[in-house]
C-alpha cells in the first residue's frame, strides 16, 4: 500500500499576511495607528494602550481597525478554514471586552484559511439590542472584509445590512487575472479557460456549492445539467462541464470560489445586477483564452453604439451571424428589454424568437459560451447555433431578420470580411439597417475598388465611422463601423465621423476609462444629421456629404472627406519650432557622422516666396524613395547618411558606404512605419522607397524656413492616413498649405539659433 497522503499544515501567519494585503486593496490605511494608519497589529497591541491590558489583560485580538483614534473592527485569524466559527467566536468575545468600557467595538470579521488554498471571510455587527448578526448585502452575507465605505454606512445606519456597489472595472479585472492564473497554474489549456470559467459561474448562478476538494467537481457539473436541463440546452453538458482527472484543478477550484467571494458576488447576484455576465465579459476580454478561440470582443460601448445606429426596437428581429460569444445579441436584448417594460408576453417573444445568432465552431465552445453568456444576461440562448452562416438556413435563406449586428472574424477564416457583410445585407428585409465591425482595409483598398462600386448598386451606405486604434487592444487592428441599408440602391448623402477618443485608454496593458470621450456627441450628430439643425459636420470630426467617385477607388474612408481641423497660427508654429528642435538634437546625437560627409550641405538662402493658399503638387515633385534600398541587409557600415521611415533622429536609418542619391534640402514623409512624420532633411542623404520625397520643383523658389512650416503642415495632417489608407503622392499632393499662417521672423530667429549651437 502506498502511504497516505498527509494534509498540509499552514501557519497562521499566512492568514494574517492574506488579511493584511486585503485590507489594503479595500483602501485602508495598512500603517500603524501613530502615524496616521487604520491597522494595529497583535504584537503592536500589547504596548500600545493600558487600557488594552485592562480589558484584554494579556491576550490581543490578530487584528483591530482604528477609525477616528478607536478601535472600531476587531479581525481575528485561524490558519484553517474549517475553523472559521472558532474564529469568530474569539472575535466575538474581543470585541464584547473591549466594549465593556472605554471603547464601542461593534463589527468583527473572522478570517479562516490562506491565499494559497482559499479563505473565509465571516463578518458579524453588534445591534443596539446586543445581538450579533451577520453582515449582510441584498440578503445574502458579505464574502470579503469590509471596506472603509461599508464600515461607514454600518455605523451611520446602526444596521447589519449594507447596499453594495457592482465592482469596478478594475477590480473585475483583477479577480479575472488572479483566476487566469489559477487556471493556468493548474495546467488548464488555454482554449478551455473560458468554458471552465463559464461553468463555474453557471454552476454559482444554480444554487450553492460545496467547495470540498474530493467533491467540487461533482457538485459544479451537478448543478450545471440542473441549469441547462432548465433552459432546454442539455446537448450542452459535454462541453459545460470541469473535466475529472485533473487532481492539480480539484485541488485549485476551491481558491476560485474564494477569489469570486472577494467580489461579493453572491451577495450582488440577489440584486438582479448584471454582475456574472460583466465579469464574464471582462474575462473573455482579458484573458488569453479568448484569441486561442478566435474570439475578438466587442466592447459593450460599441456595442450600444451600433444598437443605437441602427435603432434597435423590442419588434426587432435582430441577427448576428458571427456572434461569438453573443455581445450583440446580449446589447440588443438589453435595449428591447428597455422598451417594453414589464411586459412578459413581450419578453417572452423576444427571447424565443427575435434574437438569431450563429457561429461555426468544431469544438462547439464558442456558441456553447454564447449561451452561457445569455443566460448571466436573463435568456434569449434559443436560437444560437453552431453554424457557418453561409449554409445557415433555420429561417430560410434570406429576409428573416430586421436589423443585423456583427463583428465579422479579420482573417480568421476562408471567407473574406466582405462576404460576411453581404450576407448580412441578404439576410435582410428591404429597408432594414446593417450596423458591422469593419477592418479599415476595405474602406480604401484599391483591391476592394469594384466590390465598393457593386455594393452600392444594390444597398446604400449611410455612415462610416473610423474608431480609434486600440479599441480591440491587446489586439492589434485598425476598424471602422459601417452602417448599410439593405436593398436599395445608393443615392445622396453620407455621414462620415472619426472617433479619437471612445472613453477608454491604455494604461498598464489594459483599456481605462477617460475623460473626453466622442460617442455621445456622434451619436447626436448622426441622428440629427438630415434635419437641416447645422450640426451635422464638425471639421476634422464629422460631416455629411456625398462619395467621390471620379477617382476609381470610391472609398469609404472618413479621412478622404472630413474637412480639415482650423489650424491656428499659434499651433503651426508650435510644431514649426517643434520641428527645428528635432532636427538640432539629430545633429548633435550624430554630430561625428555629420562632420565626415563630405560634401557639404547645400543651404537654401533665400527669403520667403510662397503667398496665399497652394496645394502640395503646385510646390513639389512628389515621388517615391529608392527602391534598391528597400532591403538594407546588403550595405556596409559607411560615411553616408541613409533615410527611412522610422519616426525619430529625424529618420536616420543609419550610416552607409552608399552613393548620395539626393544632394539638396527637400522633405520625407514616412509611408508606413511612422506614417506621416514628416521631416525636412537638409543634409545629402539617399532616401529608402518607404519615404516619399517631396523635391522642390524646377522653377519654385522656397526658403528653408518655408520647408519646415509645409512639414508641419503635413505632419498635423497625418490623422487622415494609417495602414489601410496610406500616403500616396496623389493623396499628399492635394493638401492646401496656408502661406499666409507662416510666420517667417520666428521660424528664421529659432533656425538660426539652433544652427549656432551646431558645430558641423
Amino acid at each position: 500500500m502506498g502511504k497516505k497522503s498527509k494534509r498540509i499544515k499552514y501557519s497562521e501567519s499566512r492568514s494574517r499576511a492574506y488579511t493584511i494585503a486585503e485590507l489594503k486593496d479595500l483602501d485602508w490605511d495598512v500603517k500603524h495607528p501613530s502615524k496616521g494608519g487604520n491597522i494595529l497589529e497583535e504584537q503592536e497591541a500589547k504596548h500600545f494602550d493600558s487600557r488594552f491590558d485592562e480589558l484584554l489583560e494579556r491576550d490581543r485580538p490578530d487584528f483591530m481597525i482604528f477609525w477616528k483614534n478607536k478601535p472600531v473592527i476587531v479581525i481575528e485569524n485561524k490558519d484553517d478554514k474549517n475553523k472559521i466559527d472558532t474564529a469568530i467566536t474569539k472575535a466575538k468575545d474581543y470585541a464584547e471586552k473591549l466594549s465593556k468600557k472605554y471603547f464601542d467595538v461593534r463589527v468583527i470579521s473572522g478570517v479562516a484559511g490562506n491565499a494559497d488554498s482559499g479563505v473565509i471571510v465571516s463578518n458579524y455587527y453588534l445591534n443596539m439590542d446586543g445581538q450579533w448578526e451577520e453582515i449582510k448585502g441584498n440578503d445574502y452575507p458579505l464574502t470579503q472584509l469590509l471596506s472603509v465605505n461599508q464600515l461607514e454606512q454600518l455605523l451611520i445606519n446602526k444596521s447589519a445590512t449594507i447596499d453594495l456597489k457592482i465592482p469596478t472595472e478594475q477590480e473585475f479585472y483583477n479577480i479575472a487575472e488572479r483566476i487566469n492564473q489559477i487556471l493556468h497554474d493548474a495546467h488548464v489549456n488555454k482554449s478551455d479557460r473560458a468554458v471552465y470559467l463559464g461553468t463555474i459561474l453557471l454552476a454559482l448562478k444554480e444554487g450553492n456549492i460545496d467547495t470540498s476538494p474530493n467533491i467540487i467537481i461533482q457538485q459544479i457539473n451537478a448543478n450545471v445539467d440542473s441549469a441547462l436541463d432548465g433552459c432546454g440546452k442539455s446537448e450542452l453538458k459535454p462541453i459545460i462541464k470541469i473535466r475529472s482527472g485533473a487532481p492539480k484543478l480539484k485541488r485549485k477550484l476551491p481558491l476560485i470560489f474564494h477569489n469570486l467571494d472577494r467580489l461579493n458576488i453572491r451577495a450582488l447576484m440577489n440584486t438582479g445586477a448584471d454582475v456574472l455576465g460583466k465579469f464574464f465579459e471582462t474575462f473573455l476580454r482579458y484573458g488569453n483564452d479568448a484569441k486561442e478561440l478566435g474570439i475578438v470582443f466587442t466592447p459593450r460601448h460599441i456595442i450600444k453604439l451600433m444598437c443605437e445606429l441602427v435603432e434597435v426596437t423590442s419588434t426587432d428581429i435582430i441577427y448576428d451571424p458571427a456572434c461569438g460569444t453573443g455581445g450583440f445579441l446580449i446589447g440588443a436584448f438589453n435595449k428591447m428589454k428597455e422598451q417594453i417594460a414589464n411586459n412578459k408576453g413581450a419578453l417572452e417573444d423576444i427571447k424565443l424568437h427575435q434574437l438569431i445568432g450563429c457561429d461555426s465552431d468544431d469544438s462547439g465552445k464558442i456558441p456553447a459560451l454564447a449561451v452561457v453568456n445569455m443566460i448571466f444576461r436573463g435568456d434569449g440562448k434559443s436560437n444560437i447555433y453552431n453554424e457557418n452562416c453561409f449554409t445557415f438556413d433555420q429561417f430560410g435563406k434570406s429576409r428573416f431578420a430586421t436589423k443585423v449586428l456583427m463583428n465579422p472574424p479579420f482573417a480568421q477564416t476562408d471567407e473574406p470580411e466582405t462576404m460576411f457583410i453581404e450576407h448580412g445585407l441578404n439576410s435582410l428585409k428591404e429597408g432594414n439597417l446593417l450596423a458591422t465591425i469593419a477592418p479599415y482595409s476595405i474602406m480604401s483598398q484599391k483591391t476592394l475598388a469594384n466590390w465598393r462600386k457593386n455594393l452600392l448598386k444594390s444597398h446604400t451606405l449611410v455612415a462610416a465611422i473610423t474608431m480609434p486604434y486600440d479599441l480591440f487592444y491587446p489586439t492589434s487592428s485598425s476598424v471602422c463601423i459601417l452602417v448599410l441599408k439593405a436593398r436599395i440602391p445608393h443615392s445622396g448623402k453620407i455621414w462620415f465621423c472619426r472617433i479619437d477618443n471612445d472613453g477608454f485608454k491604455i494604461k498598464r496593458k489594459k483599456r481605462i476609462e477617460c475623460e473626453g470621450e466622442q460617442l455621445n456627441k456622434a451619436l447626436k450628430m448622426f441622428k440629427t444629421r438630415d434635419l437641416d439643425i447645422g450640426i451635422e459636420e464638425e471639421p476634422g470630426f464629422a460631416c455629411y456629404c456625398e462619395l467621390i467617385y471620379n477617382d476609381g477607388l470610391i472609398e469609404f474612408a472618413p479621412e478622404a472627406y472630413l474637412p480639415p481641423p482650423i489650424i491656428s497660427k499659434h499651433i503651426i508654429q508650435e510644431n514649426v519650432e517643434q520641428l527645428i528642435r528635432e532636427f538640432g538634437a539629430f545633429n548633435l546625437k550624430y554630430e561625428p557622422k555629420l562632420k565626415n560627409i563630405k560634401i557639404k550641405r547645400n543651404i537654401i538662402k533665400t527669403e520667403p516666396k510662397q503667398n496665399g493658399k497652394k496645394i502640395l503638387s503646385d510646390i513639389f515633385n512628389i515621388n517615391y524613395g529608392q527602391r534598391e534600398i528597400h532591403s538594407k541587409e546588403h550595405l556596409i557600415s559607411g560615411e553616408n547618411l541613409v533615410i527611412s521611415s522610422q519616426g525619430t533622429d529625424n529618420g536616420c536609418y543609419g550610416f552607409y558606404d552608399i552613393k548620395i542619391e539626393y544632394k539638396r534640402p527637400l522633405i520625407t514623409v514616412p509611408n508606413t512605419g511612422s506614417i506621416g512624420m514628416a521631416f525636412v532633411q537638409e543634409y545629402p542623404c539617399c532616401i529608402d522607397d518607404n519615404c516619399l520625397v517631396l523635391s522642390p520643383k524646377d522653377g519654385v523658389e522656397i526658403s528653408i524656413e518655408e520647408m519646415y512650416f509645409v512639414t508641419a503642415y503635413i505632419r498635423l495632417d497625418s490623422w487622415r492616413y494609417r495602414y489601410g489608407r496610406q500616403i500616396t503622392n496623389k493623396r499628399l499632393g492635394k493638401l492646401e498649405i496656408d502661406f499666409t499662417k507662416f510666420d517667417y521672423a520666428k521660424t528664421k530667429l529659432l533656425k538660426d539659433r539652433i544652427e549656432n549651437t551646431i558645430i558641423i
